[in-house]
């Protein structure tokens, strides 16, 4: 089996960004359901994520950062670091991430539930490796 890390390396297209409140209420899309993104892991330890919406009427703001990231094989949780954010506050803060891979997919959620739009909620976000048929 090959090592969390040789699994993330690589480009992944933004498939779905949803936000599930730990209150059991109602699943939310913040980037609406046809999002656009990337992120890009690479073998020297950087990546860099970009994250926005495609509704002209959405009002969440583009979710942007990049920086090293470290990976923790027997949590299987990657940890990353932005040096840089368009996000306000997220500079020099570290962000670790549950990791699941499901063949070509790759799925991040949050390690512990956050205040995202005024509730406590756990982020999952799916991606889609480039190249690979959805």
């Amino acid at each position: 089996m090959a090592a969390l890390k040789d699994n993330l390396v690589g480009s992944w297209r933004l498939v779905k960004y949803e936000e599930l409140p730990v209150d059991g209420s109602p699943t939310t899309y913040p980037l609406g359901d046809r999002p656009k993104g990337y992120i890009i892991y690479s073998t020297d330890g950087y990546m860099a994520a970009l994250l926005s919406s495609t509704d002209e009427k959405s009002k969440a703001d583009p979710i942007a950062y990049a920086g090293p990231y470290s990976v923790d094989e027997k949590q299987q949780i990657v940890h990353q670091q932005a040096d840089v954010s368009l996000v306000p506050g997220w500079a020099g803060e570290t962000h670790s991430r549950k990791v699941r891979m499901e063949g070509d997919r790759l799925i991040l959620s949050t390690v512990n539930p956050a205040i995202v739009s005024g509730r406590r909620a756990n982020a999952v976000i799916t991606w889609q490796r480039v190249g690979a048929d959805a």
